[in-house]
């Protein structure tokens, strides 16, 4: 049983254990639960993928005598490990953790922990303030907020976000349903996203999160997904979302198939600029050419891919997505692997794509 002095902290009824130990042994106690996915994609664990170069910077400067490291290592324990107050209700005591495994994750300090392993000095003490809880979710939520103020790759709180359940800052509550949508369409074996969509944990991906985030944001605030949404129903209803798009983006993979399997560098189509100009479209087909003809098409919820294939062939014989020069309006003329990934350039090919099919 490993033993270490400890004060114990309350905040907003939550214990927290400040100690000290040396750098080299956090390893020995603590791990590191990087994100991952199994192979039914539910997400396992949530830390950054480790960054060497950042890293060896660290022991670069921890290995000068004057360097300091103010900075806490934060963990969170499980059940397993005790905190043991010297006397009764005392905030002073011990932290008891058992040696025959490892009963803690490392929620903030990756890096930093890492680095100890490599340093020169067998001595180098860390200040490490601790929590205790089983839940998973909660350690999740506490890697998100504890990083908040820092520098997180956007891939990987994007991947955290659909995950935690407690209230979050304004800044990342907008993103957290755009993102559980993408993590379903990036996992579902039958979707047209399938393993396309790049995020933290599927790197190869080719169409880039970020697009998808502000095309279904701008669904869920003004398009069609808002039938869908909490603001309508009093909660979301995730599965005619995902069945929604799947349905319409199965056309497009359908009618493009080429296309569809290339990256953005080599067509227009998975293209940022592609992407929005389509679910634009998206939302045209929906309440200009289905619901004038079927009205309770949103209410019966059963959508397939060949609702929107008929509306999206005539787009087939009108436009080439890696190849061609354009009239996009009052004889300007572009080719179409020139339009960028500007707003004014998306708007642009937003209204030619639109246009096409009128």
């Amino acid at each position: 049983m490993l033993k270490f002095p400890a004060i114990k902290i309350n905040q907003h009824g939550k214990e927290i254990y400040s100690f000290k130990a040396i750098g080299k042994d956090i390893l020995s106690f603590a791990s590191i639960d990087r994100i991952k996915r199994n192979n039914e994609g539910k997400l396992l664990g949530y830390q950054r993928i480790e960054v060497t170069k950042h890293i060896k910077e660290i022991v670069n400067y921890l290995s000068d005598e004057k360097s300091i490291l103010a900075n806490s290592i934060v963990i969170c324990f499980d059940s397993n490990v005790k905190f043991e107050p010297i006397e009764k209700n005392s905030d002073f005591g011990y932290l008891s953790i058992p040696k025959n495994k490892i009963y803690g994750q490392i929620v903030d300090g990756q890096q930093r922990s890492t680095a100890l392993q490599n340093l020169a000095n067998d001595e180098f003490e860390v200040a490490i303030n601790a929590f205790i809880t089983d839940d998973t979710d909660e350690q999740r939520e506490q890697f998100l907020l504890i990083n908040n103020t820092k520098p997180l790759p956007k891939p990987l709180i994007y991947e955290l976000l659909p995950e935690l359940t407690s209230e979050l800052p304004s800044t990342y509550k907008d993103k957290q349903l755009p993102n559980r949508l993408i993590s379903i369409l990036n996992t579902q074996i039958h979707s047209p996203f399938y393993h396309s969509i790049k995020t933290h944990t599927y790197p190869d991906g080719y169409i880039k999160d970020n697009t998808l985030i502000k095309a279904i944001n701008s669904s869920l605030t003004d398009g069609v997904l808002y039938a869908f949404s909490e603001h309508e129903l009093g909660m979301n209803d995730v599965e005619a979302m995902c069945s929604l798009l799947n349905a319409f983006w199965g056309a497009v993979q359908t009618t493009f198939p080429k296309d569809w399997k290339i990256n953005p560098k080599e067509t227009r189509l998975t293209h940022g600029a592609g992407i929005l100009a389509l679910s634009n479209l998206m939302e045209i087909i929906l309440y200009k050419k289905i619901l004038k003809s079927k009205a309770n098409y949103l209410d019966e919820r059963s959508f397939i891919t060949s609702d929107f294939e008929k509306y999206l062939k005539p787009l087939k014989e009108k436009i080439d997505w890696s190849n061609g020069k354009y009239d996009f309006g009052n004889g300007y003329q572009r080719n179409i692997m020139d339009i960028q990934n500007t707003s004014k350039d998306i708007d642009m090919f937003r209204h030619y794509v639109i246009g096409l099919i009128k």
